[in-house]
């Protein structure tokens, strides 16, 4: 199916301005004088995500899409002097775009029983994690989802240097502090450290990209009777162009620890098989070739692997 009077403001954005903000309320502050209508209509002021469509009451759902619809015309009309050089570009991504919604359509299987097994085995791996955490900590209400809990072991009982503050001035508990900690040298933060990452891995691998799979809220995949799975695939989204998806960020697969075998849930066609391939270093090579550096060439070469 052809769609040859059908454009897309924010693809076309994306097309010569893939570094900024791709959604309609940043397009719309930039070409337009545009009220905040997403917290004007969806959350009273409170929150730009707000409620989702099926929360919202009538009246508040109808001036929202008529503010949609009249600001996506507006901005696609004023931007067409930054769009004209890149042209060629968006007519490319127009059609990378119906691929993309084809593949959404279409969807992937998936193996139900070993979905839910797989949620089992992360659940029991995240549950030894918390154990072993308790052990470390000596507290055996020790809660690592309680960042005052992991604070108050990191900065009091085991002495750790801030790496950083949150926004509201209190020492940060993030990845990049427990990072910093595992190159202490110090056994007692590297024990920890390492059991609190990968407690957190194992549960955003669990959330992500198992149980995810048929939810039933704004951000799930939806699931159809066929057991098939609809990801959103998109041809924005990123600032190198490459395609943007949940499922193409799953973890590579090893078969040595449950959260490495995300990939196990997906299943082929009858008759068909996945192929998979990755290119080695693409985006950096791109970049290279089309800066005509020889050096940045020659820094970024592919070699063959042993």
């Amino acid at each position: 199916m052809k769609f040859a009077n059908c454009h897309d403001t924010l693809l076309a954005h994306h097309a010569f301005a893939s570094h900024l903000p791709q959604s309609l309320s940043h397009v719309a502050a930039c070409y337009t004088d545009s009220r905040p209508w997403k917290r004007i209509f969806k959350s009273n002021g409170e929150d730009e995500k707000g409620q989702i469509p099926r929360d919202m009451n009538a009246d508040d759902l109808c001036k929202y899409n008529a503010a949609d619809a009249a600001l996506t015309m507006l901005a696609w009309q004023r931007m067409q002097p930054d769009l004209l050089p890149e042209m060629k570009v968006y007519e490319h991504d127009r059609k990378l775009a119906a691929i993309c919604r084809e593949m959404t359509v279409a969807g992937i299987g998936v193996d139900i029983s070993r979905k839910e097994a797989l949620s089992d085995e992360l659940a029991e791996r995240r549950s030894g994690l918390r154990s072993r955490l308790q052990e470390l900590t000596g507290d055996p209400d020790f809660n690592p989802g309680k960042l005052d809990a992991v604070r108050n072991h990191l900065f009091q009982t085991l002495g750790a240097r801030y790496v950083a503050v949150t926004k509201t001035g209190k020492a940060s508990t993030a990845n990049s502090t427990l990072e910093a900690m595992r190159l202490s040298g110090n056994q007692d933060h590297v024990d920890f450290a390492e059991a609190l990452l990968l407690w957190r891995l194992v549960g955003k691998v669990k959330s992500t990209y198992v149980d995810i799979i048929g939810a039933r809220h704004d951000k799930g995949v939806h699931l159809t009777g066929d057991n098939r799975a609809h990801y959103n695939w998109k041809p924005f989204g990123t600032v190198s162009g490459r395609l943007s998806c949940r499922l193409q960020s799953a973890p590579r697969y090893k078969k040595s620890f449950p959260e490495h075998r995300v990939r196990e849930l997906y299943v082929p066609a009858p008759g068909n098989v996945f192929v998979y391939y990755d290119v080695s270093q693409a985006e950096m090579r791109l970049a290279a070739y089309l800066s005509n550096d020889p050096v940045f060439i020659a820094a970024c070469a592919c070699r063959e692997r042993p």
